[in-house]
């Protein structure tokens, strides 16, 4: 079975409206900010951030710190500081551009609210860019933008530092943490359909095309959404959302009251079954 890793809703280009859906499936956070805030994030990832990709950055561990400071006084040939202070969320500037939603909204789920304790110190630079810990600071964009937040700030700029990390990453043996793809998107590459609802002169006959197939794949209608539940007990979920356009299938699958995956797709009769295959496929791959 193939193996689906974890994300790819990456901030600086999910619309806010697929991200509010995604955030209202999982928890409440900051009703009435989140659209603001998240416009705001996605507003500074677009213009301040160096466009690098998670794997570009280096990878600082806090526990090193030290000892990066002393390799790069070495390598310099001069005096490196690292200051500890605070430094309000909103003042820090991104060099990545990958910032995956999906790990801000599990860390805010698991009780690790960076807003309400931001304790762990994230790296910047003696320019306010963030060297390492991006997705800490913007679950505190998302949460709370004007928080103080623990920073470790290098007396040196971020394009030097940087490259100097790169550096002593490759020196020491710390491998760059990797860009992920999200399960769902590995199963709509795999079951090959497409996201946009095609062209069609009766959208609705296609809507109801899809709640057939729906129904002859085992799913019964319990209030209000399309239900099936598998032998290993995981049950599937269907709701149609014929609001929004195009009208699209949201199917999500849970195992022991907790939700497990999720993903969307126009509804049309060709869609749903490859939707539901997917899903299903998924599941089992995560021993649902």
């Amino acid at each position: 079975m193939a193996h689906f890793l974890e994300f790819a809703l990456n901030v600086a280009t999910v619309p806010v409206d697929d991200a509010a859906d995604y955030v209202g499936d999982e928890l409440a956070v900051v009703p009435g900010e989140f659209e603001a805030n998240y416009r705001e994030l996605q507003k500074v990832l677009r213009a301040d951030s160096h466009g690098h990709k998670r794997v570009d950055m280096p990878v600082i561990p806090n526990d090193r710190v030290e000892e990066f400071r002393a390799w790069l006084e070495q390598k310099l040939g001069k005096p490196v500081t690292v200051k500890p202070t605070k430094i309000p969320a909103a003042m820090l500037s991104p060099t990545q551009s990958q910032i995956w939603l999906e790990k801000i909204v599990k860390a805010i789920r698991d009780g690790k609210r960076q807003a309400a304790n931001a304790t762990k110190p994230i790296m910047v630079s003696g320019d306010d860019y963030i060297l390492d810990g991006h997705h800490r600071w913007a679950t505190v964009m998302i949460e709370k933008p004007f928080q103080p937040m623990n920073v470790l700030q290098f007396s040196l700029p971020i394009k030097l530092l940087q490259k100097l990390g790169k550096w002593y990453n490759k020196e020491h043996g710390i491998e760059a943490r990797e860009g992920f793809i999200h399960k769902r998107k590995a199963m709509r590459e795999a079951a090959g359909w497409s996201f946009n609802q095609p062209e069609r002169s009766d959208p609705v006959s296609e809507i109801e095309k899809s709640i057939k197939t729906i129904e002859d794949a085992g799913f019964r209608l319990v209030g209000g959404q399309h239900q099936l539940t598998i032998p290993s007990g995981t049950t599937f979920v269907a709701d149609l959302q014929e609001k929004r356009w195009p009208p699209s299938w949201f199917l999500s699958w849970w195992k022991n009251g907790k939700k497990i995956g999720s993903i969307r797709g126009a509804a049309s009769a060709e869609n749903v079954s490859k939707i539901v295959q997917a899903a299903k496929n998924g599941a089992e791959a995560y021993g649902g």
